[in-house]
């Protein structure tokens, strides 16, 4: 009982970050109309249960698979499989962001609206991976004896909030882009009579 108590509890609060996604989502967008409450908690929920455990799950064992093969391998052919995963980890990057950019906020995108912007954030969440898990490899292990393990819980709030930056700055992006495609489109229709 207490496991399924706090497996609950998991899922309600790690959906609190798709339901807030969906709110500043929507002010990002200009949406005027909101889904009901109940409405968006159950879009949060179905996130978390549907794309983000399986994605996450997948991640760690397409990683886990790569780490144990690595001795078995030869050097061309693991330089090719850490590159092949790189771009697979972009790849992935860029429709979960894109899937989040079209289907939190209410109204309807299209995916061209929001690929640039996915584009932005997967390429630059796959940089910020990259950095703070060097950075993390170098500043855990000296911080860890000064600050012991409040020094993860710094690293994980440091980390959520670049994760934060990130999805924000794409859906950004996706707006302006839009923005922009539609006052081209209407300075090229003034032009043309």
């Amino acid at each position: 009982p207490v496991t399924s108590i706090a497996l609950v509890g998991l899922v309600w609060s790690a959906s609190t970050i798709f339901y807030t996604f969906t709110h500043t989502l929507n002010q990002i967008w200009g949406g005027k109309k909101q889904r009901a409450f109940w409405k968006r908690r159950g879009v949060s929920i179905l996130f978390v249960l549907i794309f983000a455990g399986p994605i996450l799950l997948l991640a760690s064992f397409a990683s886990s698979v790569i780490t144990y093969l690595r001795p078995f391998l030869s050097a061309p052919i693991l330089s090719l499989a850490v590159g092949g995963s790189i771009v697979m980890s972009v790849l992935l990057n860029i429709a979960l962001f894109m899937l989040l950019y079209m289907m939190l906020p209410h109204g309807v995108s299209r995916w061209r609206e929001v690929l640039v912007g996915a584009i932005g954030a997967g390429v630059l969440w796959e940089l910020a991976k990259k950095a703070f898990l060097s950075f993390i490899s170098t500043y855990i292990s000296v911080s860890n004896m000064i600050y012991g393990s409040v020094a993860a819980i710094i690293a994980f709030l440091a980390w959520a909030y670049l994760s934060g930056l990130i999805f924000i700055f794409g859906a950004y992006l996706s707006v302006s882009y839009v923005q922009f495609k539609k006052q081209r489109m209407e300075s090229l229709d003034k032009i043309d009579p």
